[in-house]
């Protein structure tokens, strides 16, 4: 069994791996993974692809295909709630509401596809098992 925790994100994401075989390596890559998501993302780094947006520094049609991706999940969970979950409600472009699910999910892919079943990832305190 391995189990780490990182700060990242802004929050405490804590990834536990029962299977046998499991070992740090695993556990790095979700920290890079997860690092990556939040430079790509997060509303608190000046440098990320999102606040390089919602500066007018980057014009949507030059975004990342992963960023398009991602403000369409946006979109649609705003239609899919009838407008209560709406990531431009403070004038500006915030996606941590659909980020932050489906970078736990990505994460128990990737563990998923390493061949490891039994596991935890957490992240302030949402979890995929």
């Amino acid at each position: 069994m391995v189990t780490g925790t990182r700060i990242i994100m802004g929050m405490p994401i804590i990834v536990e791996i029962v299977d046998r075989g499991a070992t740090d390596r695993e556990l790095d890559a979700l920290w890079v993974f997860f690092t990556a998501v939040e430079a790509q993302f997060s509303t608190y780094r000046e440098d990320s692809e999102l606040s390089r947006i919602n500066r007018g520094l980057l014009a949507m049609e030059d975004a990342s295909p992963e960023m398009r991706a991602m403000i369409d999940r946006a979109i649609r969970t705003g239609d899919e709630t009838n407008g209560y979950f709406d990531a431009w409600r403070t004038g500006t472009c915030d996606l941590s509401g659909v980020v932050k699910g489906w970078a736990i999910a990505e994460a128990a892919n990737r563990l998923h596809a390493t061949g490891f079943h039994h596991f935890c990832v957490n992240a302030g305190g949402d979890i995929q098992t």
